[in-house]
């Protein structure tokens, strides 16, 4: 999609975002203004960020030093702070990694198309810096403006995907004769989970992986409203009350997930 297209469709919001920046200082509102112009979707889904914070009651300004980086946003709710950082999954890569065109197109089943957990892992675990030098929550925020993606791929199946890993539909086979034992069943080896993996010690079967972030969300913002579901770190160093975005749902791993029962609660 062109850029003059893009911010056509999302002018009100660029609007907004700008008469929000000038309160702050002109570096930060050239900054962003630099972004746009560089890259429309990340700034439109930095934009987006602030209005989701501020429709749940959240008192949000930015954060990220200009020099050293750092989460985009601190945000406040109940005497409460905890920090976002925003990141960008572009229309051209949502395409490319779900097989889902923008548009219409008379050539192409809509019906098959892949999911995006393992981009998404790759998108979260490129914060962990960022979101490390902060004494407080810290989300990740995952956008993407392909209207497509944002129905199809931003749903709670993917945010269960993200916290299980890739799930398999698995069957014993019988070493003998060949042929299938038993009822099947799901697996996982853990690819593409964002806060669990393999263990490396022989008395567990995980340990935990990114914990300087909190949670993510998932935004589909490519629709209006945006589809958002949320994931909860299970082990995280600061803990996010996800209270504070009380129309949005979380999931998180139920209990037993130490010992390999991997279940997914919803709250």
């Amino acid at each position: 999609m062109k850029m003059s297209s893009l911010t056509d469709n999302y002018l009100e919001d660029i609007k907004q975002h700008r008469i929000w920046l000038k309160n702050f200082n002109e570096l930060r509102l050239k900054k962003w203004e630099d972004l746009l112009q560089a890259d429309p979707e990340t700034a439109i889904c930095e934009a987006k960020t602030r209005i989701l914070m501020e429709n749940h009651d959240v008192n949000i300004r930015p954060y990220e030093d200009l020099s050293q980086g750092g989460p985009d946003f601190e945000c406040s709710k109940n005497g409460k702070n905890f920090y976002v950082e925003t990141t960008c999954i572009s229309i051209e890569a949502a395409t490319r990694e779900s097989q889902l065109f923008p548009t219409d197109n008379p050539d192409v089943d809509d019906s098959c198309y892949e999911d995006l957990t393992g981009k998404i892992r790759s998108e979260i675990g490129g914060k962990v810096k960022q979101c490390s030098k902060v004494d407080a929550p810290r989300i990740v925020l995952v956008g993407t403006l392909h209207s497509k993606v944002s129905v199809c791929c931003i749903d709670e199946a993917a945010a269960e995907e993200l916290l299980t890993g890739t799930t398999y539909i698995t069957r014993k086979v019988n070493s003998i004769t060949g042929g299938p034992v038993g009822d099947t069943y799901e697996t996982t080896q853990l690819e593409d989970s964002a806060f669990i993996k393999p263990s490396k010690d022989k008395g567990n079967w995980i340990e935990h992986a990114r914990c300087s972030i909190s949670a993510v969300l998932l935004c589909g913002f490519g629709v209006n409203p945006p589809n958002i579901v949320g994931c909860l770190h299970p082990n995280p160093n600061y803990v996010f009350d996800s209270g504070f975005l009380p129309r949005i749902k979380f999931c998180e791993l139920a209990n037993g997930y130490q010992k390999g029962q991997l279940q997914v609660e919803w709250n």
